[in-house]
């Protein structure tokens, strides 16, 4: 049986207002068993709380582990990628714009050199197929290993620290 989250929420205030009648047995007698009575009964309706707020928290998770997810894998976070994506479809947009205009009459440029298939293809205008290539990654340039130390090596005072 599942309990709806208003009904469980219901039951922790029942459970809370138990847990107040045995806090003021606890104060009227001063019994141990009222002050364990109170203690269990505020367990309990935490619990329930707990249980209610189950779903919600779940799905917070989710999008937690989503997002966590998303920067793991391109190290960037969702506000950059946002950004990115804008920055994409505006450079899309623009292309395809450049492609539609027709180029072809100045004798400059043609909207098949940004097609995919090329000027080498069969045209199929006005069904052009532009590909976006994305951002180019920079090469890594490698630098030279530091000779520097093999000649102080000998030299405890010009030696580098290591």
């Amino acid at each position: 049986m599942i309990l709806e989250k208003k009904k469980l929420l219901a039951l922790a205030d029942r459970w809370d207002k138990k847990a107040r009648n045995a806090e003021a047995r606890y104060q009227e007698s001063g019994d141990q068993r009222h002050l364990r009575e109170k203690e269990n009964t505020e367990d309990i309706a935490d619990a329930l709380r707990m249980a209610a707020n189950a779903e919600e928290d779940y799905s917070e998770l989710v999008v937690k582990r989503a997002r966590l997810a998303a920067y793991e894998a391109t190290g960037m976070t969702p506000a950059e990628i946002a950004t990115l994506k804008k920055e994409r479809d505006a450079a899309v947009r623009d292309l395809e714009a450049l492609m539609g205009a027709g180029m072809d009459g100045d004798g400059e440029t043609s909207e098949c050199d940004f097609c995919k298939l090329g000027q080498e293809a069969i045209c199929t205008k006005p069904y052009c197929v532009p590909e976006w290539r994305g951002p180019q990654e920079p090469e890594q340039v490698i630098a030279p290993a530091d000779q520097s130390a093999g000649a102080y090596a000998d030299n405890p005072v010009l030696a580098p620290a290591t």
